[in-house]
């Protein structure tokens, strides 16, 4: 509504506001001395609620002068070009007046009434609102002068009416049409007046051709008897298109440069002659002329076939763009209609009349839909499948389909164990019934105790499946949607190798389910269906709207480049909520590129200098890439503290550049770290499917303290006599350290447990209780190698080296005093067709993650999978500051 109100207000403003040989000028000489008429704005934007206060206006003025007073000739008259400066008759003698305690603040000359107070004092003949705030307005005793002008002023004729006009009135349907059209009799009511005093006008652009109901829509909204409608329809004329102008080559604008025409004046005109060229038109206009190319440009596009052809298809109705391609060249092949139509559709908006009304102002509409689940047909024969047949299963639908499919198999829903994507059915079976039991696809809506959800573990084929107790294996008749437990059919048709677990879920006894994963034996099992949740996938789709726009040269030295994404919901609690999250994704997704390049410059500092890039030091080269690309994190008390210290961090910087003692600084200036940082470096590192070694950037790795801590390690394996490199053994640390992180958030030993514990709601122990005593993982790996048990406790004192006791716990975490975080993305990375684990080694040729699979090295295609969440990263590695999507407000403004 908001928005609406301000739209309305700049129309006003240029309409019949203060400006040079404008409304008010007319008025004075054709009527000397008569009063002019008043505008307001009177909404939650209005400055300022509550009586007149004289701090209050101080503030104001200040506003006035710092925001547009003291702006460019420039930038004001561009202000008032789009309607954003007020409509003052003297707005500098309005500031003055706003610090003058005893002033009245309204000129006579005024067009516009600016705070609340002047529209309570002097009530505007226009007064522009939203519906919320006329409801505070009827209640409230502050207003009250507003409605007792507006009822003296009507008493004083009986021809005078009041004029209430409604914009976008089709907003006002259902039961929000219903409160606006019962707050309207009030407004009736408090006037004390008929509806014979009031003329209602309602604008829209959404009127349907059948006039019936306009006028019952009408009539309701505005407490008019529908017997006595005197409402008129007006509709808007459209102007016949001929397609008597010349046609074009679609060929010729194949390879014609689109994102030119996003650049400065300079580049821009470049591209326009460009495409003058290539299609013939006459350039007969200034190119310097910014103004006489524009009309130049109406008349040359609009006497163009295509032009009028994408008129005419979007003349009041949508079309898809592939449709308008076909519709503007329909002589032409797809591909290139679909680039020449891009061109003109780019250029379009560039052309403006002389009165600078657009040639072609349309919209275009991306829709995005979240998945409402993934299902799949049973049927590995199926013979409408629309994949490689991979997947073990029939068609793949994106969208909830019937019970069937057309090959007659069932259906049930997708889930699948995000670390490993193992793929699993949903069923929903009743254990009462026996030998060769029905699986249903939904529950039904009788939920009995018998009927109880299942997941279906989908068997490969490549004899990995391991049966275990509690487990049930089994092959489901895709046809008759039944489950045979005792005959083999092994090659049948229309048979589904599985698996389910007769176990109970803890917490839900009508889910039988696993308690560890089928596939990889992760514990603590949970499979995941493919339902869009949050507003993370939003938030994705909003980052990288804004990252492809291209930037504006003349905002080259701000940070976000003239990018920007404007945002608008149908609530205002939904708004807050979408603002809360895009914010934590926001961060969350920035933290990661930023964490990632601190790391990166520690590592080149630290060899610069020789010296070990400990964990440690992360938080003072974190503190400099925010710096250096303008970024903002954290909140409250949090974002307090980074701004002090990103604050030492300039003046350290300006003052030294990059011979800086970073090490010292951060004992000195950076030995405390907010919680949040370390919340996120949590996050990157500890989570199971997304830390920075999933994406294969980074691992931890063990520092060698002093030239001694390597050494020792080795002179305690020649004593025992155990046959390990110092190589080896940096790559069972990598995997040890991955392991006791990702399952007890097992590193800095000064982070407390609060904050781990913010990050995992069903962990209950945190940090490694015996700091001698390996993860299972990594001790089967060392026997399988052929390791004693005394030798591997040899091993796993020296892993403990690099283990500090935590503060206020019994506890023990990786000390970040002695371990790095190594980036390397050009390194060999591994990833495991067990359980899809990414690692940088394998360990004695077996995967890190689950200790069983044996890892192949990553091709082009499997770093495709992670893509989405490395190529952002690898992007600000490069120097590409837009990748970030950070708040991106400089701190030092």
């Amino acid at each position: 509504m908001n928005a609406l109100v301000s739209d309305q207000m700049g129309r006003l403003r240029k309409m019949i506001g203060n400006g040079k040989n404008g409304f008010h000028d007319i008025i004075r000489k054709i009527a000397p001395g008569s009063r002019v008429p008043q505008f307001g704005m009177y909404t939650g934007r209005t400055p300022y609620p509550g009586e007149n206060n004289f701090d209050e206006n101080v503030k104001y003025a200040e506003t006035i002068r710092r925001d547009i007073l003291t702006q460019s000739e420039e930038v004001q008259d561009k202000l008032r070009e789009l309607g954003k400066y007020p409509s003052k008759a003297d707005l500098e003698s309005f500031a003055d007046r706003l610090e003058d305690q005893g002033a009245i603040l309204t000129d006579p000359n005024d067009a516009e009434l600016v705070t609340r107070y002047e529209m309570q004092m002097f009530c505007p003949d226009i007064l522009i609102t939203n519906y919320s705030m006329l409801e505070y307005m009827l209640m409230r005793p502050i207003e009250k002068p507003i409605w007792q002008s507006t009822r003296n002023w009507l008493d004083s004729s009986d021809d005078n009416k009041l004029l209430f006009i409604i914009d976008e009135a089709h907003m006002y349907r259902g039961s929000a049409g219903g409160e606006v059209a019962l707050l309207i009799r009030r407004v009736l009511h408090k006037l004390g007046i008929g509806r014979d005093r009031v003329q209602f006008i309602l604008t829209s652009a959404s009127v349907p051709s059948d006039d019936t109901p306009i006028y019952k829509f009408a009539c309701e909204l505005s407490a008019q008897n529908e017997k006595a409608n005197n409402f008129k329809i007006i509709r808007g004329k459209e102007e016949p298109i001929e397609f008597t102008a010349s046609e074009i080559n679609a060929r010729d604008l194949l390879d014609f440069d689109i994102d030119a025409l996003q650049g400065d004046w300079d580049t821009k005109k470049e591209a326009i002659a460009d495409f003058a060229r290539r299609i013939e038109f006459d350039m007969d206009c200034d190119l310097d002329d910014e103004k006489s190319v524009e009309v130049w440009l109406y008349k040359c596009l609009f006497n163009t076939n295509p032009m009028r052809r994408i008129m005419q298809a979007t003349r009041g109705n949508a079309m898809s763009f592939n449709q308008l391609a076909l519709k503007a060249f329909p002589s032409e092949e797809a591909e290139t209609a679909q680039k020449a139509t891009s061109a003109f559709l780019a250029i379009a908006p560039l052309a403006k009349n002389a009165n600078n009304q657009v040639l072609y102002p349309a919209r275009l509409h991306m829709m995005f839909r979240g998945l409402q689940g993934i299902y799949a047909c049973s049927n590995p024969m199926c013979k409408h499948k629309n994949h490689d047949g991979s997947l073990g299963l029939g068609r793949v639908y994106l969208n909830k389909p019937g019970t069937r499919c057309d090959c007659g198999g069932m259906i049930y829903e997708l889930l699948n164990e995000r670390s490993c994507g193992a793929l699993f059915l949903r069923g929903y079976m009743d254990i009462s019934e026996g030998s060769n039991p029905f699986i249903w696809n939904e529950p039904g809506i009788q939920f009995t105790e018998n009927l109880k959800e299942v997941l279906f573990y989908i068997i490969p084929n490549d004899g990995s499946f391991k049966k275990k107790k509690d487990m049930v294996v089994g092959w489901l008749n895709a046809l008759a949607g039944r489950i045979d437990c005792f005959n083999d059919h092994t090659g049948e048709n229309g048979f589904l190798y599985v698996a389910y677990c007769t176990a109970e879920s803890k917490g839900r006894p009508d889910t039988l389910t696993f308690k560890s994963c089928p596939k990889c034996e992760k514990n603590k099992f949970n499979a995941t269906d493919f339902i869009t949740k949050g507003n993370e996938p939003f938030f994705n789709i909003v980052s990288e709207q804004f990252y492809v726009q291209p930037p504006v040269p003349k905002y080259a030295d701000l940070v976000n480049q003239g990018r920007k994404v404007l945002l608008f919901s149908d609530s205002r609690q939904r708004a807050a909520v979408l603002a809360r999250d895009l914010t934590r994704a926001a961060d969350e997704d920035a933290m990661k590129k930023a964490l990632t390049v601190a790391a990166k410059e520690l590592q080149e500092w630290a060899a610069s200098k020789d010296e070990e890039p400990t964990l440690s030091l992360l938080y003072t080269f974190f503190l400099k890439v925010a710096y250096q690309n303008g970024l903002r994190f954290f909140y409250g008390n949090n974002e307090e503290d980074l701004l002090n210290d990103l604050d030492t961090m300039k003046k350290r910087y300006e003052k030294k550049g990059d011979s800086l003692r970073y090490d010292k600084m951060a004992l000195k200036d950076f030995k405390h770290k907010p919680d949040q940082f370390n919340e996120h470096l949590l996050r990157q590192l500890c989570s199971n499917f997304r830390s920075l070694t999933d994406a294969g950037l980074c691992w931890i790795e063990p520092c060698d303290i002093d030239g001694d801590t390597f050494d020792d390690i080795e002179e305690a394996f020649d004593d025992a006599d155990i046959s390990m490199t110092l190589d080896e053994f940096k790559v069972l640390f990598a995997a040890w350290a991955m392991e006791i992180m990702t399952s007890e958030y097992a590193i800095g030993s000064d982070i407390p447990d609060s904050t781990r514990r913010n990050l995992t709601a069903y962990r209950q122990r945190l940090g490694v209780e015996n700091e001698t005593e390996l993860p299972t993982r990594i001790r089967s790996l060392l026997t399988e190698h052929g390791y004693s048990k005394e030798q591997i406790s040899i091993i796993a004192e020296q892993l403990s080296r690099f283990l500090a006791k935590g503060d206020h716990t019994s506890s023990y975490y990786l000390n970040m005093e002695v371990v790095s975080l190594h980036y390397d993305a050009e390194h060999e990375w591994y990833k495991c067709p067990r359980c899809s684990g990414v690692f940088p080694y394998t360990v004695w040729g077996k995967c890190a993650h689950c200790g069983k699979g044996e890892p192949h090295l990553m091709n082009t295609d499997d770093f495709k999978g992670i893509d989405f969440w490395r190529s952002p990263v690898l992007k600000a590695i490069e120097g590409d500051c837009g990748a970030y999507h950070n708040r991106h407000k400089p701190y030092w403004n």
